[in-house]
């Protein structure tokens, strides 16, 4: 009977502390290529309420590839100057071999719908949630996404 007052304590807190658990959520983009390459993000929330949360639109970078772990969005420290084109997209220009922080938020990336890749021709769409071109990294807990650009 002790084991199973225990074992009903131990799932009723591990439940508890699960339920209530906020998981932080970032998102980058790395240009491997060695050109510049032009990008548009279709935002779920209007810029201007983005813009009243810090980390919901943060446009960060690094001249370098970074690995992406817990510290890359300390490490990307330049701000990257974007064009809205309306309230729900922006546009901007990535500089090669960079890493850009986007942006973050807790549990999801809500603010974010899709990313538009524009290079010569070529136009790649990245739907967020898309597991075919979004990778990830970290553990439980925060979670890093991320699109790698290639020529």
């Amino acid at each position: 009977m002790k084991i199973l007052l225990k074992y009903s304590i131990l799932l009723l807190t591990t439940g508890l502390l699960l339920n209530s658990c906020t998981i932080w959520v970032s998102f980058f983009v790395r240009n491997f290529s060695s050109d510049r390459i032009r990008m548009q993000i279709k935002l779920d929330e209007d810029i201007d309420s983005l813009r009243n949360i810090e980390s919901n639109l943060v446009m960060k970078y690094s001249n370098s590839i970074l690995e992406i772990n817990d510290d890359t969005e300390n490490i990307t420290t330049v701000k990257l100057p974007y064009k809205e084109l309306d309230h729900f997209n922006i546009v901007f220009s990535l500089p090669p071999k960079s890493t850009l922080f986007v942006g973050g938020n807790y549990n999801v990336l809500s603010q974010f719908s899709e990313f538009i890749v524009m290079q010569d021709s070529r136009v790649d769409t990245i739907k967020i949630g898309d597991t075919s071109k979004i990778e990830s990294s970290g553990g439980i807990t925060p979670i890093q996404f991320y699109y790698d650009y290639k020529n």
